[in-house]
């Protein structure tokens, strides 16, 4: 849980915005791309690049 919480937060942070998936991945403490996708929609509903996909999208709707 704590590492698709981290996670949650790296794909928010505007600074990470470029930073690849298996970025993000590694820096949350996965060492496999299939793990990761599946815990995080499994906890989160969605997968890592649509979580990131939806929140980009509803922070630029709030922006205009």
């Amino acid at each position: 849980m704590y590492r698709i919480e981290e996670s949650k937060s790296l794909l928010t942070t505007a600074q990470n915005k470029k930073m690849t998936m298996l970025d993000i991945m590694d820096l949350a403490g996965f060492n496999s791309k299939a793990t990761f996708n599946t815990f995080f929609k499994k906890l989160v509903g969605v997968t890592p690049t649509q979580f990131r996909k939806d929140y980009w999208q509803s922070q630029n709707q709030d922006e205009s």
